[in-house]
């Protein structure tokens, strides 16, 4: 679209030149937002619940090392507590092979919740300390103290380094 609205500019400005040249009539291109001019989207002219959304439906390690990284408006959306209200650190490939600590990464998203956190799934890294961790997290927001989560999910799959 935004080809053929080049063209017809051209057009325009082809028959019109000369004519008025110090003073060129605008045109319907000359009206247009400006990712339809470029024929590209703006992402930041999403509203924040579409963003927040679409962000959501991301993993945990994908919003901690790439989204939040990509903008200050997904870094502020990242680290709204809602955002962490239900974290899923399931079927997260091979362990030994990643190069991210999970249990530190579990903690961090645990503490973006700010005690809101309803359910958690962790699979196959879960320790005691992990578990220690979210039972006793006093977690600091706005000068706040949140001190109670309140589960209504807590999965622990093959977590082989969790005591009975």
């Amino acid at each position: 679209m935004a080809m053929i609205l080049k063209q017809r500019l051209h057009k325009q400005k082809q028959k019109t030149e000369g004519q008025y040249s110090d003073y060129p009539l605008p045109t319907l291109y000359d009206f247009l937002p400006e990712h339809l001019k470029t024929g590209y989207p703006n992402w930041l002219e999403l509203p924040r619940d579409v963003m927040m959304s679409i962000l959501s439906r991301l993993g945990v390690i994908e919003i901690l090392e790439i989204a939040q990284k990509v903008c200050t408006q997904w870094r502020d959306i990242c680290k709204d507590p809602l955002m962490w209200r239900s974290i899923d650190m399931c079927n997260l490939g091979e362990l030994h092979e990643m190069p991210y600590d999970l249990e530190e990464m579990c903690m961090h998203a645990i503490d973006r919740s700010c005690g809101g956190l309803v359910d958690i799934s962790i699979e196959f890294f879960g320790t005691d300390e992990l578990l220690t961790y979210m039972a006793q997290s006093y977690v600091m927001a706005n000068g706040n103290v949140c001190r109670s989560f309140r589960f209504s999910l807590l999965c622990l799959g093959a977590c082989w380094n969790v005591a009975n």
